[in-house]
């Protein structure tokens, strides 16, 4: 495999996707072998499964269908029993047209009675009594088949999908969680200040390195104050004399309805994906660019659109007044469709844009096909480069082993083979934009180990511990009076000599206060009125809760036959923590010790 990966585009469409499909299709085949699964026996079992459901589902539809009727029937007689009391009240009516009409009333009702016990009661009871049953055989198949795929569902593990990547992608190496070490090198080497996190929580996360350099993989919880505007009204009522056409006073009565708005804070959360990587190359070089609209419009600068940017763009290269000293590079269709006119240094820019980084960008840009296209904003800070993509929004970070469970094999393969393909896609090109880039493919020099950071390589981060947290749930840890979401943010306590650590977690909210505001509205009657409002006031609330962790180094894919610690640790959850035991053992290097989290005194 060529190490370095200048052409991203072609060697994704010509290589990698076929060879990381394959490898995923290798991978879920040893370990069904591993397992030991009877897959003849599960195929029968599902398909017993399915059928009942079908009949489950024709039973349903049947017991509904009945229900209808049963309601139809009784508005029929309500409606006969009405009848019955309009034709015995009509006076115009001859004595022998009002008998005939109610007789037939009372035949039809009693018709109807006896349709309704006779049939469609009894059939609606026996339909559900089916569907009862129907429930129970399936839930106890279901237990069989899940019984059944047990030993391959505790194969999969939190590293699975990125192990994969790595046997496709030369280059790219992933943690097997997001290391104190690895942050310490954003910090000392690249600059990075924590400045992102800030009221942030972080919800998934990987970390890792591509071709020696690190990069993070992040999913962040923000809140924003937004505005909401709440609504309330007033009834008023009043008289006015008022004259007639014949000249005489009356009193009319008149009423009005008031209504009322205000507008008032509320706490708005959203997520924000993003990939987060450190290259000391072209270091001073600062730059942004967002998505273009002239992107995949065809290859050169055809429409109208675009030739009228790049005439913006050369006129924006003359002027000599202001700070800027923007100068085009060759390649027209670059600059308009990449269009970093922020670009602080010139010499650096085309140092990083070389010709073929320029040419691989455009494909990139272009491409509607094999990626994504146009879909990702790109800045570099110094020795730090923040990149987000609209596709990444619509990707799931999370790693856990959970999402591959299910009781049929099939489903399991075709789940996993797609769920592991779209995992890849979407990450491989939001690292395409630094793949086009030579100088980012650059080997990093190795870097000297001072002691402590032999330490740390096996700490978590607070990256982890927050992802960790957020895992487990936030209600969990939030305070009793939240109604809003919480963001957690994480920190080690202590470490204690036995390795584990005493993680606090702190729990921002808020609670919520009912208000009343009074606004004054001019009525019809010509007086003021005090309009009522009722609105929430959200007042921050913080709960800090601590639990305890293990930081190992074992993995869990040991043979069964060789029990390691890491599986004794997830034995003791499966028996302690049902079926939230695999969910709770942390990518197989993190897992919770105490189960209970403990609120701060």
């Amino acid at each position: 495999m060529i190490d370095e990966i200048y052409e991203p585009l072609d060697r994704f469409a010509n290589e990698f996707k076929e060879t990381f499909s394959r490898l995923t299709s290798e991978t879920f085949e040893r370990l069904k072998k591993q397992s030991g699964v009877d897959e003849n026996a599960n195929v029968v079992l599902c398909r017993k499964i399915k059928k009942l459901q079908e009949k489950k589902q024709e039973s349903d539809s049947r017991k509904s269908l009945f229900t209808t009727l049963i309601v139809l029937v009784c508005i029929l007689c309500v409606f006969l029993i009405g009848f019955c009391f309009v034709a015995g009240a009509d006076q115009t009516a001859s004595p022998a047209k009002t008998a005939y009409k109610i007789i037939g009333a009372v035949l039809g009702f009693g018709v109807l009675l006896v349709y309704l016990f006779n049939y469609l009661i009894p059939e609606v009871r026996r339909t559900g009594r089916l569907v009862a049953k129907l429930t129970e055989i399936i839930s106890e198949n279901e237990a069989e088949a899940w019984a059944q795929m047990q030993p391959l569902n505790r194969l999969f593990d939190w590293r699975v999908m990125t192990e994969l990547i790595e046997s496709t992608m030369p280059g790219i190496r992933f943690d097997p969680f997001f290391p104190e070490e690895r942050l310490k090198d954003f910090h000392q080497s690249f600059g990075w200040d924590d400045s992102l996190n800030v009221d942030k929580s972080v919800l998934h996360v990987l970390s890792g390195t591509l071709f020696g350099y690190p990069f993070i993989l992040g999913e962040l919880k923000k809140m924003e104050w937004g505005k909401k505007t709440y609504s309330g009204e007033l009834r008023i009522r009043w008289t006015e004399r008022e004259r007639d056409s014949n000249g005489d006073y009356h009193t009319v009565s008149h009423s009005q309805t008031l209504r009322a708005h205000v507008t008032e804070p509320i706490p708005v959360y959203s997520t924000e994906k993003l990939l987060i990587y450190g290259n000391d190359a072209a270091e001073k070089l600062l730059f942004s660019r967002v998505p273009s609209k002239h992107s995949g419009l065809g290859e050169g600068l055809n429409t109208f659109g675009e030739k009228r940017e790049l005439k913006k763009l050369r006129k924006y290269e003359q002027i000599l007044t202001d700070e800027s000293q923007y100068t085009m590079v060759g390649n027209h269709e670059f600059e308009v469709l990449f269009h970093a006119v922020d670009r602080n240094d010139e010499t650096l820019f085309r140092f990083l844009f070389t010709s073929l980084a320029q040419q691989q960008m455009v494909k990139i840009l272009n491409d509607r096909t094999i990626g994504y296209g146009d879909d990702f904003s790109f800045r570099k800070n110094g020795k730090l480069l923040f990149l987000k993509a609209d596709h990444l929004e619509k990707t799931s970070f999370d790693t856990s082993p959970q999402q591959f469970s299910k009781y049929d094999l099939l489903e399991m393969e075709n789940n996993f083979q797609k769920r592991c393909e779209d995992f890849f896609r979407s990450l491989y090109f939001a690292l395409a934009p630094i793949l086009a880039i030579p100088q980012y493919q650059e080997k990093r020099p190795i870097q000297p180990e001072s002691p402590s950071e032999e330490k740390s390589k096996n700490r978590a981060s607070f990256w982890e511990w927050e992802s960790l947290a957020n895992y487990y749930g936030e209600d969990r840890f939030k305070h009793e009076s939240c109604i809003t979401q919480c963001i957690l943010k994480a920190e080690v306590l202590e470490r204690t000599e036995e390795g584990h650590a005493i993680v606090d977690v702190r729990a921002d909210g808020y609670m919520g206060v009912e208000r009343v505001t009074c606004v004054s509205m001019r009525g019809g009657d010509g007086r003021q009125h005090d309009v009522p409002v009722h609105w929430v006031e959200y007042l921050p609330v913080s709960r800090n809760s601590t639990f305890e962790a293990v930081e190992m180094e074992e993995s869990i894919q040991a043979e069964p036959a060789e029990p390691s610690r890491a599986e004794a640790i997830r034995e003791f959850f499966r028996v302690h923590s049902k079926d939230r035991a695999d969910s709770l053992f942390r990518r197989a290097i993190l897992s919770w010790i105490g189960r209970q989290v403990k609120p701060g005194q």
